[in-house]
């Protein structure tokens, strides 16, 4: 069985018939849905592979939203066996990449590019915390109460990108700026599969690569609802990143580039040309 959502939709598209195919993509090109998605012209379906209209239903929804439109649309042309198998295998995969042994992730990449020795099942249970549903509601109440996971000093300097000392206390705003920010999100899992790709095409550009890690680490819509009004560190007027967001990019442009004052502005500058300029259709997806 595939592992990834992707392949999981790929599967299910490829043992329909040719017919319930050709049924798919006209019900898939009319399919209502909620902004900030548009639906995907019929003229963009009609010659795809059963892998192309998947690459367009993330391409156009995201994985997770794209999954659970594909569900729908299987059962609306009565192709409902497929549709109900689709629901368990995707339940089942977001399950095991939860299940996963701990040493994949964000806090095990970085303990081991700074011989720190962390440890990753702490780092999980903070990252539950700290990004969490009921964090969303109330992040500035939690954010000064929980056990925080080892940083290199390089991280915390550039959490700052005024350059003032950040002292270890990962306020998600710079207080003596007296800057607005936005509230900790729910980050999109960080594979090293999603590693190794954005290492592949970032061709040797810390910006390329601190962009790359920004759009898979926040839902397209929180994004869209960023655009204008949000800034990296909340200067000129504009909101704050959420500090968690904030973090986990420099933990992971960190582990690839030195953070240099030169670095630190490309970083700066490429997400915040991205919250300046709003992107449509969704991520782009990385092969």
């Amino acid at each position: 069985m595939p592992e990834t959502i992707t392949d999981i939709l790929i599967y299910a598209l490829e043992n329909i018939s040719k017919e319930s195919l050709k049924n798919f993509k006209r019900k898939l090109s009319s399919f209502n849905v909620q902004s900030p998605y548009k639906k995907i012209p019929s003229s963009t379906l009609d010659d795809q592979s059963a892998k192309e209209v998947v690459d367009s239903i993330v391409r156009y929804y995201t994985t997770s939203d794209g999954a659970d439109i594909t569900e729908k649309v299987l059962w609306e042309i009565n192709e409902r066996q497929i549709s109900q198998d689709l629901n368990k295998n995707i339940a089942s995969a977001k399950r095991v990449q939860v299940e996963k042994t701990p040493g994949k992730g964000l806090a095990d990449k970085l303990r081991d590019r700074t011989n720190r020795t962390s440890s990753p099942t702490r780092f999980r249970q903070h990252q539950r915390q700290k990004y969490g549903k009921e964090n969303l509601l109330n992040s500035e109440k939690s954010s000064h109460s929980e056990t925080e996971p080892t940083q290199p000093r390089n991280v915390r300097r550039l959490l700052n990108m005024s350059g003032a000392e950040n002292k270890g206390r990962r306020s998600s705003t710079p207080r003596h700026l007296g800057r607005q920010c936005q509230p900790d999100i729910q980050l999109v899992d960080l594979t090293d599969t999603d590693i190794e790709l954005m290492v592949k095409n970032h061709e040797k550009k810390v910006e390329t690569f601190a962009r790359y890690v920004f759009q898979h680490l926040v839902p397209f819509d929180i994004y869209q609802s960023w655009v204008k009004n949000t800034n990296f560190d909340g200067c000129r007027g504009k909101v704050a990143l959420p500090g968690n967001l904030r973090d986990a990019i420099v933990m992971e442009v960190g582990k690839e580039f030195t953070l240099n004052k030169e670095n630190k502005r490309k970083i700066k500058n490429t997400i915040n040309e991205l919250l300046r300029n709003q992107r449509r259709g969704g991520w782009p997806i990385l092969i």
